[in-house]
């Protein structure tokens, strides 16, 4: 876990790493032309801007351009987030490492509001969410005894 608390402070590592973890997709499919689209690291999306033509009204062939664009946190743990991806990473292994009560550390550690704390932590012991904690668990180090049992609550 050290390893990936380290790769927070990189984004680019980060990113790598969770690719490599499949927590994140490195390519998807465009939606509205079936192009296939790889991540752009530097703001974190999908863009696709395949060009393409087809008949109008008059059966004149012309030129058109996707225009799909999307986030990368779309279909994602990450969805919907408005932190930065960053921060949800490091707020999960420092939830995955320490015990309770640990609302205060981040608080200060992370900059973030009480709320936002409470809710990311409220998140992070929800059903779906314990199964990527076990992946950052498993894959970046063990998870202790006292977070097995919160995230089994």
């Amino acid at each position: 876990l050290h390893e990936f608390l380290a790769a927070t402070h990189n984004k680019e590592q980060l990113i790598d790493l969770l690719i490599e973890h499949k927590l994140i997709h490195s390519e998807i499919q465009c939606p509205k032309c079936n192009n296939k689209l790889k991540l752009n690291t530097s703001n974190f999306s999908f863009r696709c801007k395949k060009v393409f033509y087809e008949k109008n009204k008059h059966k004149k062939y012309v030129k058109r351009q996707c225009s799909f664009k999307a986030s990368a946190k779309v279909d994602t743990w990450f969805d919907k987030s408005k932190l930065s991806l960053e921060t949800v990473c490091r707020l999960s292994a420092y939830f995955i490492m320490l015990r309770p009560p640990r609302h205060h550390f981040l608080c200060t550690e992370l900059q973030l509001s009480e709320p936002t704390v409470v809710d990311w932590i409220s998140f992070c012991r929800e059903e779906p969410t314990h199964r990527v904690l076990n992946v950052f668990g498993e894959t970046f180090g063990q998870i202790s005894h006292d977070t097995e049992l919160a995230l089994h609550i």
